[in-house]
Protein backbone atom coordinates (compact mmCIF):
# COMPACT_ATOMS: atom_id res chain seq x y z
CA UNK A 1 0.00 0.00 0.00
CA UNK A 2 3.34 2.46 0.93
CA UNK A 3 4.30 1.77 -2.69
CA UNK A 4 0.71 3.04 -4.61
CA UNK A 5 1.61 5.92 -2.48
CA UNK A 6 4.47 6.96 -3.73
CA UNK A 7 3.11 5.70 -7.01
CA UNK A 8 0.68 7.67 -6.72
CA UNK A 9 2.20 11.07 -5.86
CA UNK A 10 4.60 10.55 -8.49
CA UNK A 11 2.12 10.64 -11.00
CA UNK A 12 0.43 13.73 -9.71
CA UNK A 13 4.17 15.49 -9.29
CA UNK A 14 5.15 14.49 -13.42
CA UNK A 15 1.41 16.01 -14.20
CA UNK A 16 1.74 19.01 -12.65
CA UNK A 17 5.35 19.11 -14.62
CA UNK A 18 3.32 18.70 -17.79
CA UNK A 19 1.95 21.14 -17.12
CA UNK A 20 4.01 23.63 -16.30
CA UNK A 21 5.84 23.33 -19.38
CA UNK A 22 3.07 23.31 -21.60
CA UNK A 23 2.22 26.62 -19.31
CA UNK A 24 5.69 28.30 -19.96
CA UNK A 25 5.38 27.66 -23.63
CA UNK A 26 1.89 29.58 -24.06
CA UNK A 27 2.22 33.35 -24.33
CA UNK A 28 -0.74 33.87 -21.77
CA UNK A 29 0.79 32.16 -18.68
CA UNK A 30 -1.63 33.35 -16.48
CA UNK A 31 -4.98 32.73 -18.97
CA UNK A 32 -3.81 29.09 -19.53
CA UNK A 33 -3.38 28.37 -16.25
CA UNK A 34 -6.86 29.64 -15.00
CA UNK A 35 -8.61 27.73 -17.58
CA UNK A 36 -6.97 24.56 -16.43
CA UNK A 37 -7.76 25.24 -13.21
CA UNK A 38 -11.40 26.22 -14.17
CA UNK A 39 -11.85 22.75 -16.49
CA UNK A 40 -10.44 20.57 -13.78
CA UNK A 41 -12.91 22.12 -11.06
CA UNK A 42 -15.61 22.29 -13.70
CA UNK A 43 -15.18 18.35 -14.39
CA UNK A 44 -14.72 17.11 -11.24
CA UNK A 45 -17.99 18.80 -10.17
CA UNK A 46 -19.86 17.18 -13.08
CA UNK A 47 -18.67 14.13 -12.08
CA UNK A 48 -19.48 14.27 -8.61
CA UNK A 49 -22.68 15.41 -9.07
CA UNK A 50 -23.80 13.05 -11.46
CA UNK A 51 -21.98 10.26 -9.34
CA UNK A 52 -25.67 8.39 -8.58
CA UNK A 53 -26.38 8.36 -12.11
CA UNK A 54 -22.68 7.03 -13.57
CA UNK A 55 -21.99 4.93 -10.68
CA UNK A 56 -18.63 6.44 -9.90
CA UNK A 57 -17.97 8.17 -6.30
CA UNK A 58 -15.19 10.41 -6.14
CA UNK A 59 -14.24 11.91 -2.51
CA UNK A 60 -15.16 15.90 -2.07
CA UNK A 61 -12.13 16.88 -0.02
CA UNK A 62 -9.48 19.48 0.33
CA UNK A 63 -7.41 17.16 -1.17
CA UNK A 64 -9.21 15.84 -4.62
CA UNK A 65 -10.33 19.86 -5.02
CA UNK A 66 -7.03 21.14 -4.71
CA UNK A 67 -5.40 18.67 -7.17
CA UNK A 68 -8.28 19.70 -9.80
CA UNK A 69 -7.76 23.05 -9.19
CA UNK A 70 -4.08 23.08 -9.51
CA UNK A 71 -3.52 19.96 -12.33
CA UNK A 72 -6.67 20.15 -14.31
CA UNK A 73 -8.37 17.83 -16.27
CA UNK A 74 -5.19 15.33 -15.55
CA UNK A 75 -6.09 14.95 -11.79
CA UNK A 76 -9.72 14.02 -11.94
CA UNK A 77 -8.86 11.46 -14.70
CA UNK A 78 -6.22 9.86 -12.38
CA UNK A 79 -9.22 9.93 -9.87
CA UNK A 80 -11.31 8.37 -11.65
CA UNK A 81 -8.48 5.48 -13.04
CA UNK A 82 -7.36 5.19 -9.50
CA UNK A 83 -11.53 4.67 -8.23
CA UNK A 84 -11.46 2.11 -10.96
CA UNK A 85 -8.47 0.04 -9.93
CA UNK A 86 -8.96 0.38 -6.04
Amino acid sequence: MEFLKYFILGIMILCFLIIFILAARERKLLKFILSNAFFGVVTFLIIYLLKDFIGIKLALNWYTVSSASVLGVPAVLLFLFLNLII
